[in-house]
């Protein structure tokens, strides 16, 4: 995340290095059906956000 790090020794702030863990439940064949429906919309989740 830029610019929300520790603060640097000459002002400012470095970046924060996230990282993300996503468990899963193995053999779920509703998650599977599910996930594969998303793959179809053509929505970008990031639109709003002006990235």
């Amino acid at each position: 995340l830029k610019g929300r790090g520790f603060h640097k020794k000459g002002g400012g702030r470095g970046d924060q290095l996230v990282t993300l863990m996503v468990d899963l439940p193995v053999d779920d064949d509703a998650l599977v059906e599910f996930v594969q429906g998303w793959k179809d919309n053509d929505r970008n989740p990031r639109g709003n956000l002006g990235v």
